[in-house]
């Protein structure tokens, strides 16, 4: 992953609105590197085990729509 931009907007007090745009690759060889962007928006809610993220992302290289789900926070 190269970078990642996320813009979180807090529509209750334990649920926020995000949108999110994503640039990066992953690659053994770097003669072969080139990047791909993917963007979408997503609901984040905040729970005792951590946050729930639900996004619906659109990706660059595939062009269709992807449903990501999470729980926790990355390390």
């Amino acid at each position: 992953m190269l970078g990642s931009l996320e813009y979180q907007y807090p529509v209750t007090s334990v649920v926020k609105a995000a949108v999110f745009y994503d640039l990066g690759n992953a690659t053994d060889s770097l003669a072969s590197f080139s990047t791909y962007a993917g963007y979408g928006a997503g609901v984040r809610w905040k729970t005792p085990v951590g946050p729930l993220m639900v996004d619906l992302a659109w990706g660059e290289d595939r062009r269709r729509p992807r449903l990501h789900l999470a729980v926790g926070y990355g390390f």
